[in-house]
C-alpha cells in the first residue's frame, strides 16, 4: 500500500482542537464521524495538527474583511516558509 504524504493542518478553531484532544464523544451528530476520522488519522500518524491563535491565521485574509494580508504576503514571498 502506498504511503500517503504527510499532512499538517493548521487551525484557529478552539473547539476543533478541544475535540481532537479528548476521547469523549462529540455531541453534534453532524460532525461526530468527521471528528472520529480525524482522531484516527492522528493516531495513525497520517495527520498532524497545530492550533494557532486567530490573529496568526493566514487564511483569514481570504474570509475576513478586517484581516491584514501582510503575514500571508510574507509567507508567499519567502517561498512558503512560516
Amino acid at each position: 500500500m502506498k504511503k500517503l504524504p504527510d499532512v499538517k493542518c493548521y487551525t484557529d478553531s478552539k473547539s476543533l482542537k478541544d475535540n481532537l484532544r479528548t476521547s469523549n464523544t462529540v455531541g453534534d451528530m453532524s460532525i461526530r464521524v468527521e471528528i472520529a476520522r480525524l482522531r484516527e488519522m492522528i493516531d495513525n500518524k497520517e495527520l498532524d495538527y497545530v492550533w494557532i491563535p486567530g490573529k496568526n491565521n493566514l487564511a483569514d485574509v481570504m474570509t475576513k474583511k478586517t484581516a491584514s494580508s501582510d503575514a500571508l504576503l510574507g509567507v508567499l514571498e519567502s517561498g512558503g516558509h512560516l
